[in-house]
């Protein structure tokens, strides 16, 4: 759970890159989004949130997430077919990400053309 609550504070960081090229002062939804990232640093999660995406309880999340305006950020194997839709991947020593497109779509978010190209790949269906 912890890895995932970095995941999607980390999702929610990205507004910052715009800061970091030069904008003069953050916007709100970017401090927001700082705070956020930061916020799961001090945080003690108890070990039994750190559930397998074939667990209930993160099946049961990503069930009630569905269809919902509600970006799910994971990063545990099968995660996409649960309904989340960006699950991290580790492939060759890196960090990559899967998009499934279609479950972003069911809930009404439009994911942009540049993070769908850096994807290790996209999902439509």
């Amino acid at each position: 759970m912890v890895a995932l609550m970095r995941c999607l504070l980390l999702a929610l960081a990205l507004p910052l890159a715009a800061f970091a090229q030069g904008e003069s002062r953050p916007s709100e939804a970017q401090i927001k989004a700082a705070f956020l990232y930061k916020f799961g640093e001090f945080v003690q999660w108890p070990p039994a949130s750190f559930a397998r995406a074939d667990a209930p309880r993160l099946a049961e999340t990503l069930a009630a997430a569905k269809g919902q305006a509600l970006l799910t950020v994971t990063d545990t194997d099968n995660a996409i077919s649960h309904g989340s839709m960006i699950n991290f991947v580790a492939e060759d020593q890196r960090v990559r990400f899967d998009i499934a497109l279609a479950s972003a779509e069911r809930g009404q978010l439009k994911i942009s053309s540049r993070l769908l190209a850096v994807a290790r790949r996209v999902i439509t269906s």
